[in-house]
């Protein structure tokens, strides 16, 4: 049976009137998964969360990420991997 998988990134810790947007998100499956995304605004700090077939793979996995992940970036292009 195949898998799905899916993610959210989100913007952990800017301030309630900050203003940062996390579009442009790109998934290349393989292994490493590799996310690319793009942002705009404010600096933040990054966050990832993983689920497959609907349900959460919980924080562990999540602390697998490398890249431009769970760490402040700045505004622009950006990458994280995952491996699966």
């Amino acid at each position: 049976m195949k898998k799905s998988l899916f993610f959210c990134l989100a913007n952990c810790a800017a301030p309630i009137l900050a203003a940062t947007m996390v579009d442009n998100v790109t998934v290349v499956p393989g292994n490493p998964v590799s996310v690319s995304y793009s942002t705009s605004g404010d600096d933040a700090i990054i966050t990832v969360l993983f689920s497959a077939d609907g349900e959460p793979l919980g924080d562990a996995a999540a602390a697998n990420a490398y890249g431009d992940v769970n760490r402040v970036v700045p505004a622009g292009s950006h990458t994280l991997y995952w491996p699966a």
